[in-house]
């Protein structure tokens, strides 16, 4: 039995099946990281519309809708009607407008890119969330900026 294990061709064999054994591990492991990621994803965009928004775009623009709920005094969605310093003034759906106060902590993203207050124009279109201060503004702690398109989609 000895010699059996000592030859070179048995260690081959176990080398060579300890190999796969530790292939068909990680191989495993990837699979199982891979669906929970695939799960994750799923979830995450089935949710992503129910807490947003998503209507067709109205001829030339963008159409932004927000769901309604406890927590609409929030956030705020609609087009951008007046710039200033530190704030921005927003026309909802339901014609109210609200003012909106961006801080050092806001971040304001344009697709995929963090831009300045400075490059909000009026017309634009936008999503905020934030939550309400003293002076009855909503203090903004994320912007979603959608620039309005001058041809029909």
């Amino acid at each position: 039995m000895k010699n059996f294990l000592e030859s070179k061709n048995v260690r081959a064999v176990i080398f060579i099946l300890g190999g796969i054994a530790a292939a068909l591990l990680v191989f495993s492991a990837g699979v199982a990281v891979g669906e929970r990621k695939a799960i994750f994803s799923a979830a995450w965009g089935k949710n992503y519309g129910r807490f947003f928004f998503t209507a067709g775009p109205p001829p030339g623009a963008i159409g932004v809708m927000v769901q309604r709920g406890p927590w609409n005094t929030h956030g705020v969605a609609g087009q951008v009607i007046d710039v200033s310093s530190s704030s921005f003034m927003v026309k909802d759906p339901d014609n109210d407008e609200r003012s909106i106060a961006i801080t050092s902590g806001t971040v304001i993203r344009d697709a995929n890119q963090v831009i300045p207050l400075d490059n909000i124009d009026p017309g634009y279109q936008v999503v905020v969330i934030g939550q309400p201060n003293a002076s009855g503004q909503v203090e903004a702690r994320f912007v979603r900026v959608f620039e309005v398109s001058s041809s029909p989609q």
